[in-house]
């Protein structure tokens, strides 16, 4: 995270709000955690799920209809990966994996880009 932001820590308790993916993930028993920006103390949050075919097919599919296809998503081992510029938010699928990224401060696909690929490869490490 320091290569992404040297501004941001971890925060020890993940407090998320709203109805982001990662709020989701967080509710079915996933994988969550949560930095700080130390100047503007906006939040990124970062969620991955394990969860069965079904469940990654109804994801993709809901993804498709409500946010845009990110192909560079892929160069770091995505099978699919979207971002949705009003919700703020990047959503990957790497085979039974759901991994969903949300910030005020992702303004672009291109801004959780090197998250993406971090995260995809500590799945793949």
């Amino acid at each position: 995270m320091y290569d992404y932001n040297a501004n941001v820590s971890l925060l020890d308790t993940v407090t998320l709000s709203g109805t982001s993916n990662v709020s989701t993930i967080q509710e079915l028993g996933g994988l969550t955690c949560q930095w700080v920006n130390a100047t503007s103390e906006e939040t990124i949050d970062v969620g991955v799920a394990k969860l069965d075919d079904a469940s990654i097919e109804n994801l993709k599919n809901i993804a498709i209809t409500r946010s845009s296809s990110v192909p560079t998503y892929r160069e770091g081992g995505a099978e699919e990966g979207y971002f949705s510029t009003a919700g703020k938010e990047a959503q990957v699928f790497v085979g039974d994996y759901w991994i969903a990224l949300h910030s005020e401060l992702f303004l672009e696909p291109g801004d959780p880009q090197p998250l993406v690929a971090d995260v995809i490869a500590s799945l793949n490490g």
